[in-house]
């Protein structure tokens, strides 16, 4: 989505990976951010730093960001003029009612389950000469678009190893690429 959007605005992003930083280095990589960038920060909730204060464990030897710091990079003195933040969870419950509060988190968007209609558009983008065979997707329950794209690559690559059988290319060579058999 954040690419899309970078995309169709015509701005930068930059990706931080907060496991690895600390407040310095978080802010020293957002002062590297060019202006009317997009920042995202993906698996915020992995963060302990991000967690809510009342339930998450205090460690004063903690190493990483804190909560302090990350706020500030937010909405603070830091902040590259004109920055979209995303920040990505799988838990939003366990995040800090401060990350969260408007001005800092402005759209929370919900991504659920893929419905029956986006699993069967997904579908035809792997198998488009199979207009009218369903039943790939509707077995696969309420599972995450990613899922459903994992489930519809390995379905593909095992009708690829059954189109591409030895006997079918009757003694040509057959080389095996990232488990997808091509002829060569």
């Amino acid at each position: 989505m954040v690419v899309a959007l970078s995309s169709h605005f015509n701005k930068d992003v930059f990706v931080l990976k907060l496991s690895n930083l600390s407040d310095e280095t978080l802010l020293e990589a957002v002062s590297t951010v060019t202006p009317n960038s997009m920042i995202v920060m993906e698996d915020v909730d992995c963060t302990s730093a991000t967690q809510d204060r009342d339930t998450s464990e205090k460690d004063e030897k903690r190493l990483g960001i804190t909560l302090s710091g990350l706020l500030n990079v937010l909405d603070g003195l830091q902040t590259p003029k004109g920055a979209m933040f995303f920040m990505t969870t799988n838990y939003i419950d366990k995040l800090d009612a401060a990350l969260l509060r408007p001005g800092r988190a402005d759209l929370k968007i919900y991504l659920g389950p893929a419905t029956l209609e986006q699993k069967q558009e997904f579908y035809l983008r792997f198998f488009p000469d199979r207009t009218n065979d369903w039943e790939f997707c509707k077995k696969s329950p309420s599972i995450s678009m990613a899922e459903f794209q994992e489930e519809l690559m390995s379905e593909r690559n095992r009708c690829e190893e059954n189109d591409y059988s030895k006997e079918d290319l009757q003694g040509e060579q057959v080389v095996d690429v990232r488990k997808r058999r091509v002829a060569v």
